[in-house]
């Protein structure tokens, strides 16, 4: 039994480890697919006070909104299908959400 425990516990520290290197890179490589695209209007820390939105206020739960809002556009941003692939918005989200006050 205690061998099964100690097998499981390397198991979700390796998996956990994983996660987090992957996590890492998604948010090295949104920061700079932001810094390229979304900065010069949303700002360097991801607020601009020209009355754009301050991403640091997306939730966690808002994921899809900021997809289709991406993808689709909304207001003065436009949209950005065909320009950034799923991957690299999904990358976005990681930077915002690193840097995001909740």
């Amino acid at each position: 039994m205690q061998q099964s425990v100690r097998i499981a516990a390397v198991l979700f520290t390796l998996t956990a480890q994983s996660a987090l290197a992957q996590d890492r890179a998604a948010i090295e490589a949104g920061t700079e697919i932001y810094a390229t695209n979304c900065s010069p209007c949303h700002g360097e820390r991801l607020a601009n006070p020209g009355g754009i939105p301050d991403l640091k206020q997306l939730k966690a739960g808002d994921r899809a909104k900021f997809d289709a809002t991406v993808i689709d556009g909304k207001g003065q941003m436009p949209p950005w299908e065909g320009t950034l692939n799923e991957e690299e918005i999904g990358q976005i989200w990681a930077y915002i959400r690193s840097k995001a006050d909740n």
